[in-house]
C-alpha cells in the first residue's frame, strides 16, 4: 500500500535562510515559501514546562512524499499553526518496505 493515499493534508514549506544580522551582529533567520506538498501530520507528545510562566510544548511527526527537500530549522505551515523542523529529516520505509517517505520531527513555534 502506498502512503500517498494517506497524505490527506497539504502543508506549506518555508525554507530558512540567514541573510541579515541583528544589532548585536547575530544572524537573523528569514523564511521564504518553497512550495506546498501533500503530507500527513500528527501530534506525538505534549507536556507542560514551567519556565518563568506555564508553557505547553508539543511534538509532531510530519510525513512527506519521497523527494521532498526539507532541512532542519525549515518551517511548516498547517492548519493555522507554524511548526519548525527540530531534527534531521530522514528517508524512511513502511514496515513492509513497500513504500518510502520522508519523516521529520516538528515542534509548534506559533499558533
Amino acid at each position: 500500500m502506498s502512503l500517498a493515499g494517506l497524505m490527506t493534508y497539504t502543508v506549506t514549506i518555508l525554507r530558512r535562510s540567514t541573510s541579515t544580522q541583528d544589532e548585536y551582529g547575530d544572524p537573523v533567520s528569514t523564511y521564504t515559501t518553497a512550495g506546498t506538498t501533500p503530507a500527513w501530520i500528527e501530534q506525538t507528545d505534549t507536556r507542560e514546562e514551567l519556565i518563568g510562566e506555564n508553557r505547553v510544548l508539543s511534538d509532531w511527526l510530519l510525513i512527506l512524499p519521497v523527494g521532498t527537500v526539507l532541512a532542519p530549522y525549515d518551517r511548516i505551515l498547517h492548519d493555522g499553526k507554524t511548526f519548525e523542523v527540530v531534527g534531521e529529516p530522514a528517508l524512511a520505509a513502511s514496515p513492509n518496505a513497500a513504500s518510502r517517505h520522508v519523516e521529520a520531527p516538528l515542534r509548534i513555534v506559533e499558533g
